[in-house]
């Protein structure tokens, strides 16, 4: 992944490219990117698989309000 900077005026200009960071292009039959961007503050976000497990499928799980669970499960252990 690269970062180039870039001028608009007074004409386009293009920067050097500099490395932001690497990774592999998922294998043959796989679809989508190995990362995203915050839409927040433009870090990535990027998975990266152990080499033992560069042929078996990547599996990502998202826990959603988990901090609304977090205060339920404390209030019940008070309770």
């Amino acid at each position: 992944m690269l970062a180039v900077p870039v001028a608009l005026s007074p004409s386009l200009k293009l920067g050097p490219a500099t490395k932001l960071f690497g990774w592999q292009k998922p294998p043959t039959g796989r679809s989508g990117l190995p990362y995203d961007v915050s839409p927040l503050d433009g870090r990535f976000i990027v998975t990266e698989r152990e080499e033992a497990d560069r042929a078996g499928p990547t599996q990502v799980s998202v826990v959603l309000n988990w901090f609304s669970e977090l205060t339920r499960r404390v209030a019940d252990a008070k309770n």
